[in-house]
């Protein structure tokens, strides 16, 4: 008995170390809510809060795992000052070209396609792609609609229970 418990409480705290070390990676390799990109990309935060009128916040589940091909993903929530929840999940690959073909894989999924455009750098060097699209209701992954996109090596996509949640994050951002 005395060894079933030893085993179960060097598990958890395993468990909960394991945690804590992820989340606090997390909080501190990725300080905004939004897919990380360039500066100047379309897809960046407005450089000024007025222009903003929405304020976005990180929700209380993130963290960082590997898929199931060993590459690193991390995934977050996060909510608007509105009452829109969102979900992101970000996956770096081995080169931009296996990003683009895991948006691809996952645009087959899609109902519909809303919206395409590049992604450009500071200097006007494309350096990925973004897309809105509408998903099966019931889709565990992609939501009623998401914003997925790609930069360089890395895939993410932000998903919502609605196309207008998705859109009215796409405008805030899209400054």
């Amino acid at each position: 008995m005395r060894r079933l418990t030893f085993r179960l409480v060097v598990a958890i705290l395993t468990f909960t170390v394991g945690i804590a070390a992820a989340s606090l990676w997390f909080i501190f390799h990725h300080s905004s809510p939004v897919v990380r990109h360039e500066e100047n990309s379309p897809i960046s935060p407005a450089p000024s809060p007025v222009q903003q009128k929405r304020k976005y916040e990180r929700g209380t589940t993130a963290g960082e795992t590997f898929t199931e091909d060993r590459y690193i993903g991390y995934f977050s929530n996060f909510y608007s000052s509105d009452g829109m929840k969102f979900s992101r999940w970000c996956t770096e690959y081995n080169s931009p070209r296996r990003a683009n073909r895991e948006m691809q894989k996952t645009l087959k999924k899609a109902r519909e396609i809303i919206k395409r455009e590049p992604l450009f750098d500071g200097s006007g060097q494309q350096i990925g792609e973004k897309v809105i699209s509408t998903f099966s209701p019931n889709n565990p992954y992609y939501g009623a609609a998401s914003l997925l996109s790609t930069d360089g090596s890395t895939f993410c996509y932000v998903t919502s229970s609605s196309l207008e949640n998705i859109m009215a994050y796409e405008q805030d951002f899209n400054q």
